[in-house]
């Protein structure tokens, strides 16, 4: 019986947010805090334009994929090299682009971002997946509405 009501003690915790431990070693909700919080900070610098902090969140073999058959498609091995040529043309090819976070989740070392994306000619909505490792981001797939990305990039007629 005793069993029952640490049970039942956990999940009345769990449902006014307090001592989330009886269900989940700290070490597991460590990491899916930390991998979750990872991709929002990333959001957030990217939204802010500060290169030199994203650089810090991404792991030294990253990866990032993006769909389509634009400007911007194509897989991209490590930071340096997705910056450069992918986040720097995002200016010229997609003027005013943002992204605005809709939802985010996680299960722990991978989350799923589901946001709204616009920009001169765009609106959109697109998921984004990212793989954590080792604190660090190491892999985004971006699924994006190829299609009305290259429209607005007037790679389409």
């Amino acid at each position: 019986m005793l069993g029952l009501w640490t049970l039942v003690d956990a999940l009345m915790n769990l449902i006014s947010g307090d001592r989330l431990a009886y269900l989940w070693p700290v070490s597991i909700m460590e990491k899916i805090m930390n991998a979750h919080e990872t991709v929002l900070k990333a959001y957030q610098y990217f939204g802010e334009g500060n290169m030199e902090r994203l650089a810090t969140l991404y792991h030294e073999d990253y990866v990032f994929y993006m769909n389509g058959m634009h400007r911007l498609s194509g897989t991209y091995h490590g930071f340096e090299e997705w910056a450069k040529n992918c986040l720097a043309k995002i200016p010229q090819v997609l003027p005013n682009f943002n992204l605005e976070i809709l939802t985010s989740f996680s299960d722990g070392s991978r989350v799923f971002v589901h946001v709204r994306s616009t920009a001169d000619g765009l609106n959109a909505y697109f998921g984004h997946y990212a793989v954590v490792e080792d604190g660090k981001i190491k892999e985004l797939h971006v699924f994006d509405d190829s299609q009305k990305v290259a429209h607005a990039m007037k790679a389409v007629i």
